[in-house]
């Protein structure tokens, strides 16, 4: 677990911004103990909030600038922090080839929350990115502010597809399953019946026994091959 926030009310310290990393420690081969790290963040969080404040004060266009991005879209996207900030959404490569991002903000306008299931970008890398995104507006102060929750699906995506195939495999093997055991009853009775009638023909027929034979043999092989 890396740097999950808790935020609680404690009985001596008043509320708090913690952090939380756990790791599990294997002893003899074997997980034996969980070590726990917490760290107070509760200047830092006051302190990006003041942060945040005073960007979208100052801003003079807050729909469609950039003004944060956290640890987890700089490793995303490839991108440092300082590339992001300050420049408009639709400008940067990640998202430039993403549907209509201008067209996307107006659908924002008058609804609280926008969701997209599955979008495909790409990052500084050019690695293909399936995010699913989560976009909510609200005011602070006098600025509109738009808030992009991001996730990344891309291996989510890639089990999907996988998983697909594997049923579309599983589909085609019924389905040629299905028509072998038909064919297997079609070459049983052409095998049975040549070897009745090779059974009843004469010696003295033997062109004949011949041509029969031919079809017992080339039946027996068509059922090999089936199987």
């Amino acid at each position: 677990i890396e740097d999950v926030e808790i935020e609680r009310d404690f009985e001596r310290i008043g509320h708090r911004t913690i952090l939380l990393n756990a790791r599990r420690i294997e002893q003899d081969g074997r997980t034996g103990l969980i070590l726990l790290a917490f760290e107070d963040n509760t200047g830092r969080k006051l302190a990006a909030e003041v942060r945040y404040r005073r960007l979208f004060e100052a801003a003079k266009d807050g729909i469609g600038e950039i003004t944060d991005a956290n640890p987890f879209l700089e490793a995303l996207f490839g991108y440092r922090r300082e590339e992001l900030v300050g420049r408009k959404l639709w400008e940067i490569e990640p998202l430039s080839d993403a549907p209509d991002v201008k067209a996307m903000l107006d659908r924002l306008r008058g609804q609280e929350v926008l969701r997209f299931p599955d979008l495909l970008l790409k990052s500084k890398g050019k690695r293909a990115i399936h995010i699913e995104l989560v976009a909510n507006e609200y005011a602070d102060g006098e600025q509109k502010v738009v808030q992009f929750n991001m996730r990344d699906v891309t291996e989510r995506r890639t089990f999907e597809r996988q998983l697909q195939h594997t049923q579309k495999l599983e589909s085609l093997g019924v389905l040629a399953g299905g028509i072998a055991h038909d064919f297997n009853n079609l070459l049983t009775g052409i095998m049975g019946n040549a070897s009745l009638g090779l059974a009843d023909l004469p010696d003295s027929a033997a062109p004949l026994r011949r041509n029969l034979r031919e079809i017992v043999s080339a039946g027996e092989r068509a059922s090999n091959l089936t199987r």
